[in-house]
């Protein structure tokens, strides 16, 4: 069993990648993965603990590429995994735009705090940093605040409220879109996966596979068909899309720990199991990349 879809504290995770590790090693994975929101600060740290423990992983990322509008009440943001082969000073290097990125992240969240001010809601920048622990703020750290403080009962009823698109303090954040994202996995010898596709809303096959041929075209490679939002009937749909478009398959609980409490890393709400054989074939893919890139 395997977990290629972890957050940790360096983004909106509440586990540290050595405790992500360290749960892997409970648990009986054989391998794991760290995709942190648009940063991959982490995987020092994951590859120094994993190494120790003698665990298998995949140094990756998670990237916000913008938002898709299916049509006018339909606008739902697009993640696309990106995988890499080695965890190395020339993987590192590659993905330095990540720090714009995360730039681009601050002045985001500054920009929510100002507007959730101006409703006579009294949060500080401040208070979220001490909340997420560091500069790494994303709206999960919003909507607990407001939980917190009394402005929300649920995670949902808080992004609902304040947070998703058309909401009353939404800002939409600067990204690289999905083109840019892409290229910028793939040219630091990367795969480049659509994250948690059931998320999109997209429920007409048509529609979906017009989606989804736009993003091949742009050179994606994997969908990640095993996630804890997946039900059975929802498994076989994208694997019969990934047949289709010839993607390699991934799969992850996308788990957060506390701040996403009801999803369990390895089993996300209780029933996601992904084989070890999704990560032979992402490692094979990875391996053979790798050598590709060298020459």
């Amino acid at each position: 069993m395997i977990d290629l879809h972890l957050h940790s504290v360096y983004s909106d995770g509440t586990s540290t990648p050595k405790e992500l590790v360290e749960q892997g090693v409970k648990l009986g994975l054989r391998a794991i993965a760290l995709t942190d929101h648009d940063t991959v600060k982490g995987v020092d740290e994951l590859a120094s603990a994993a190494k120790e423990q003698k665990m298998d992983f995949i140094p990756g990322v998670e990237l916000s590429a913008g938002t898709f509008s299916l049509r006018k009440d339909h606008q739902k943001e697009v993640h696309i995994l990106g995988y890499f082969p080695k965890w190395d000073d020339s993987l590192k290097s590659a993905l330095e735009p990540l720090r714009q990125v995360q730039s681009w992240r601050e002045e985001r969240n500054r920009s929510i705090v100002e507007k959730l001010r101006s409703y006579h809601v009294p949060v500080t920048y401040e208070e979220l940093v001490s909340l997420a622990g560091s500069n790494n703020v994303g709206r999960p750290h919003f909507a607990h605040w407001l939980i917190e403080n009394g402005y929300a009962h649920t995670v949902s009823e808080a992004f609902q409220q304040f947070l998703t698109p058309g909401a009353l303090t939404f800002t939409e954040r600067r990204t690289f879109d999905i083109a840019g994202s892409i290229d910028l996995i793939r040219s630091a010898g990367g795969i480049a996966v659509l994250a948690h596709p059931k998320a999109l809303h997209i429920f007409s096959d048509v529609d979906f596979e017009n989606f989804l041929k736009g993003m091949v075209d742009k050179g994606l490679e994997g969908i990640e068909v095993y996630c804890s939002v997946h039900l059975p009937a929802d498994i076989r749909r994208y694997e019969r899309m990934a047949q289709k478009f010839n993607l390699i398959m991934t799969g992850g609980t996308d788990f957060h720990g506390k701040m996403k409490p009801d999803i369990r890393m390895g089993y996300g709400f209780g029933y996601t199991k992904v084989d070890d054989s999704v990560y032979d074939k992402l490692r094979a893919k990875l391996d053979s990349k790798n050598n590709n890139h060298k020459n």
